[in-house]
C-alpha cells in the first residue's frame, strides 16, 4: 500500500489530503500530523472563532476546487449560511467548510486509510531519498514512502525585551493564540508592532471585546492594507521579458499599467490582480540583489496593495483613528524594557532625529511570519537542513523547491518523494500563501503521479 505522511493539518495539509484521496484508485495509507487539535483541517487563520475576523477574499473566490468555482458558495447555502458571492465571510465559517470537505472526502473514498496524529514531529530520517522514518513527541515511529511538508506560516520573530521586573510579561508573542487577548484589561494601553493583516485582526478583536484604552500601531513605514473594492478584470497592455527585468523596471511597468488603466476608468486594484498571475515568474527571474532591493524598499508597498482587507474592516480601523482611540506611527523600535507595571518602548519616528520613549500596558507582536531560515523551534526541520535533504533559498525565506513543488537537496537535485506545499516555498515562489496558489499546487497531485 502506498504510504504518505503530511506534516501540518491546516489549509495546505487539508487540500493535499483531499487531492490524494481523489486521485488514487488503489488504496493509500495517509498519516496527518497536526500539533494543535483545534487547528486540524482549519489551520491558524481559519480556526479563529471571532466573528469579526473576515476572509480577505470574497466568497466567490474561496472554492477549494478550481474546476468547481462556486463550491464554497453552494456549500454556504446548503448549510444555512446567508451570504452573497461578493460577501466577505467570517473565517471560522470557511474553516467549517474545510473540515466538512475533508470529512466528506474521507467517507467518499473509503478505500483509503487516513490517520490523524495530534502531535509534533521531533525527528525525521530519510533513506535512499525515497523512504522516510518519522518520530513524534509521543515516541511513535512510522515509515512512509512519500512526505508532504505543509507546515504553514511560522510565528513572528521574538522581540528581545529587557525585563527588570519579576511580574509576568505583558507581551503576546503569538497573535493567533486566541486566549491571550483575554488577559488585556479593557482600559489598558496597547502597542501593536506591525501594521499588516494580522494587526487589523487584533484591532477588530479588541474592539469586539469593548476595549477602551488607546491602541498604538507602529511599523517602519506606517502603511496599512488597502480596502477591497469590487473591480473589473483587466488585461495587461504589455507582458515584458521577465528574464532580464530589474526591480526598478518592474516598478515602472506596474506604474505605467496603472496609469493606462486609470485613464480608462479602471481601478488600480484590477492591475494588481492581473500582475499577481505573473508573480512566480517575476520572482524566479529576479537576481539576488533585486530580490533584496524589493524586500528592503518595495515589499511594504506591494503587500499593502496586494493583500487587501474588506472595506468594513478598513472603515472600523479608520473610525478608531478619527476618534483618537488608535494611532498609527511610522517608526523604528530601538529598545523594549519592562519597568514595574509598564512596558517602556524607545522609538525613532520616521524622518525625526531624536528618539522618544512611550509607555504601554501591553505589547502584541504582529510583525508577520518568521522566515524559515531563522526558525529555531522545529527540530526535524533543522536536522533535514543539516543533512542536506532540504536546502534554504539564498535569502533564507524558505525551502528551495522545483517547479513541481518538490524539495531540492544539497546537490541541487529534486527529491522525488519529498513535496513542499504552501508557505515554506516562499523563497522560490514568493506568492504561495493564499488559497489560490495552494489550490494550484495541490491540483498537480490529480494531474501527475506522486512517484
Amino acid at each position: 500500500m502506498e504510504s504518505h505522511a503530511i506534516v501540518g493539518g491546516g489549509l495546505s495539509g487539508t487540500l493535499t489530503t483531499i487531492r490524494l484521496l481523489e486521485r488514487s484508485i488503489e488504496p493509500l495509507l495517509i498519516h496527518i500530523f497536526e500539533k494543535y487539535r483545534h487547528q486540524f483541517a482549519k489551520g491558524v487563520a481559519y480556526a479563529s472563532k471571532d466573528h469579526c475576523h473576515l476572509l480577505n477574499v470574497p466568497a466567490k473566490e474561496m472554492s477549494i476546487h478550481e474546476d468547481k468555482p462556486d463550491d464554497f458558495c453552494r456549500w454556504l447555502l446548503k448549510n444555512g449560511y446567508i451570504y452573497e458571492p461578493n460577501d466577505f465571510v467570517p473565517r471560522w465559517v470557511f474553516g467549517h467548510y474545510l473540515s466538512d470537505s475533508l470529512e466528506k472526502a474521507i467517507k467518499r473514498y473509503s478505500q483509503h486509510q487516513v490517520y490523524v496524529h495530534y502531535s509534533e514531529i521531533t525527528n525525521l530520517d530519510i533513506y535512499n531519498y525515497n523512504t522516510f522514518t518519522i518520530r513524534d513527541q509521543n515516541q511513535q515511529e512510522l515509515t512512509v514512502q512519500n512526505l508532504w511538508l505543509c507546515i504553514g506560516n511560522l510565528q513572528p520573530h521574538e522581540f528581545d525585551i529587557k525585563n527588570n521586573s519579576d511580574q509576568r510579561m505583558p507581551y503576546i508573542s503569538n497573535p493567533w493564540d486566541v486566549h491571550q487577548l483575554k488577559r488585556i484589561h479593557p482600559k489598558d494601553d496597547v502597542l501593536i508592532i506591525g501594521s499588516g493583516l494580522t494587526m487589523i485582526d487584533q484591532v477588530l478583536s479588541l474592539k469586539q471585546k469593548n476595549h477602551q484604552g488607546k491602541i498604538t500601531v507602529i511599523s517602519r513605514r506606517g502603511l496599512i492594507p488597502q480596502p477591497h473594492k469590487a473591480v473589473e478584470d483587466y488585461s495587461l497592455q504589455t507582458i515584458p521579458n521577465f528574464n532580464s527585468m530589474r526591480v526598478v523596471e518592474l516598478l515602472h511597468w506596474i506604474r505605467k499599467e496603472i496609469c493606462y488603466a486609470e485613464k480608462k476608468g479602471i481601478d488600480w486594484r484590477s492591475v494588481i490582480n492581473a500582475v499577481r498571475n505573473y508573480t512566480p515568474e517575476i520572482w524566479k527571474n529576479l537576481s539576488k540583489n533585486d530580490r533584496i532591493s524589493f524586500l528592503t524598499h518595495l515589499r511594504p508597498y506591494w503587500e499593502t496593495s496586494r493583500h487587501r482587507v474588506p472595506a468594513e474592516s478598513y472603515e472600523i480601523f479608520q473610525s478608531l483613528r478619527e476618534k483618537g482611540r488608535l494611532e498609527l506611527m511610522a517608526a523604528r523600535i530601538k529598545l523594549i524594557r519592562k519597568e514595574e507595571q509598564k512596558l517602556l518602548v524607545d522609538i525613532k519616528v520616521r524622518q525625526c532625529i531624536e528618539e522618544e520613549t512611550l509607555e504601554f500596558d501591553w505589547l502584541i507582536n504582529c510583525t508577520g511570519p518568521q522566515a524559515f531560515g531563522k526558525h529555531k523551534n522545529m527540530p526535524f526541520f533543522k536536522s533535514m537542513i543539516s543533512a542536506g535533504v532540504l536546502t534554504l533559498d539564498e535569502l533564507n525565506l524558505g525551502i528551495r523547491i522545483s517547479p513541481s513543488y518538490k524539495a531540492i537537496g544539497r546537490l541541487s537535485s529534486e527529491i522525488q518523494n519529498l513535496h513542499v506545499i504552501g508557505p515554506p516555498g516562499k523563497g522560490s515562489l514568493w506568492e504561495c500563501t493564499a488559497l489560490k496558489e495552494i489550490r494550484t499546487q495541490t491540483d498537480l497531485i490529480k494531474k501527475k503521479p506522486v512517484k
